[in-house]
């Protein structure tokens, strides 16, 4: 087994923090490592802890603003991520990452402010926090461009169950003069788990579970195989009939106000004050 081989399997120990300690950059020791390439399959829901109520609220009016047609205010949008994101709520620190980091959303240190959203995740223990961070070390967003550091993140995403880490590490490890049996460990656990496009379709029947969803449009989804997957821009027809009808109703400003105060932020802007 090479080198490279090793390396991927790096692995690094959780940063644990408190829920109220405000977020930095400040990467997590990488100096506890392990070389021994074994890995066992975990799936990422079991390390998602459940998700605050209010947060939630805000989380859901923030895309259900951001997913609309014609003009939008993103910095609106992301202002509800903001504080949805302070309170803990993963997919709002995922989705305001992607509005800061395309410059959708104004921020005083788009890199900065982004590396820290992912920094957070993983001081919550969110799987993708780890491969955020892989990303930015990679591609040298916000941190100092490191392959080789990147390369353990995405190892340590993929053991706390990560799909896009598990199917990305495996990729690497397959080659036969590398670890081919953990990649097969590792695309089997990915797929366990089920491609983006099953995620998707499970988060969406989750999420509105007692409320009858339908999926008339699964075949142009998730075709039977053969098939080749088409283009699908992660919408269901379902979801924009109800979206249309029945909007999410509009955190008031007393709530913004109290939960934004609870973690010092603006209330106008989400960001610390």
């Amino acid at each position: 087994m090479n080198r490279y081989a090793i390396i991927i399997g790096l692995s690094l120990v959780a940063c644990v923090c408190s829920k109220k300690e405000p977020p930095g950059t400040a990467l997590p020791d990488m100096s506890a490592v392990r070389t021994n390439l074994a890995f066992t399959c975990t799936h990422q829901a079991d390390h998602l802890p459940p998700l605050d109520p209010q947060a939630e609220g805000l989380f859901l009016y923030a895309r259900f603003l951001e997913k609309q047609d014609g003009p939008k205010d993103f910095n609106e949008v992301a202002r509800y991520y903001r504080i949805a994101a302070a309170h803990g709520h993963y997919k709002a620190n995922q989705n305001l990452q992607s509005l800061i980091s395309d410059g959708l959303a104004g921020s005083p240190d788009a890199p900065k402010e982004t590396v820290a959203l992912a920094v957070r995740l993983i001081q919550q223990g969110i799987p993708s926090g780890y491969y955020d961070i892989g990303h930015y070390l990679e591609t040298g967003y916000g941190l100092g461009q490191d392959a080789e550091t990147a390369l353990r993140y995405f190892r340590k995403a993929a053991d706390l169950g990560n799909p896009e880490a598990q199917a990305y590490v495996a990729q690497l490890l397959a080659p036969l003069d590398k670890a081919p049996e953990i990649a097969r460990q590792m695309r089997q656990c990915a797929t366990d788990q089920g491609s983006r496009r099953y995620r998707a379709i499970l988060e969406f029947l989750r999420s509105n579970d007692g409320r009858n969803p339908k999926l008339p449009d699964i075949d142009k989804i998730v075709p039977l195989p053969p098939a080749k997957l088409p283009p699908w821009d992660g919408t269901f027809e379902w979801q924009k009939a109800q979206n249309a009808a029945i909007p999410p109703k509009k955190p008031s400003e007393v709530t913004v106000d109290a939960m934004a105060k609870a973690y010092n932020l603006d209330p106008k802007t989400g960001f610390p004050l």
